[in-house]
């Protein structure tokens, strides 16, 4: 009962709801959260592919307008990029056991592994592990 209080518990949702900020954190099993991850990946790689065959099927005279608008297509297509970056965001902390745990992406560069260390050595900075306890000690 303490910790409705302080956590405004969801309970089971749809991945569109988690897609559009709705909820700070999402737990799941490995096997689940997983396959959620692969789906998001899947329904984003999806999206540029219709978008990029769609193109191709324009009229010349329509692709010249779409030349123009182009670079704000572009500015907005690397914003969303970076927004849903692997290599930047890299790494799911695993709770439930006693310290630092990140598992990265199967896929990850060179880069995204630096990114998981980094997330790794954060969440061991903040002593995130000790906090988590001790509030479920407090309002459990």
């Amino acid at each position: 009962k303490g910790l409705a209080k302080v956590i405004d518990y969801q309970g089971k949702v749809e991945p569109r709801t988690a897609m559009f900020g709705k909820l700070d954190i999402l737990l799941a099993d490995g096997f689940y959260g997983n396959l959620y991850l692969k789906e998001c990946e899947g329904a984003i790689d999806f999206a540029h592919y219709v978008v990029r065959q769609e193109f191709k099927q324009l009229p010349l005279w329509r692709k010249f307008f779409a030349f123009l608008g182009s670079p704000a297509i572009s500015a907005v297509g690397k914003s969303i990029k970076n927004w849903l970056s692997a290599e930047k965001y890299n790494g799911a902390v695993l709770l439930g056991v006693n310290g630092a745990v990140v598992k990265g992406h199967g896929t990850s560069t060179v880069k995204g592994i630096y990114s998981g260390i980094l997330r790794t050595r954060e969440f061991i900075e903040k002593d995130v592990s000790r906090k988590i306890k001790e509030y479920l000690d407090k309002y459990a």
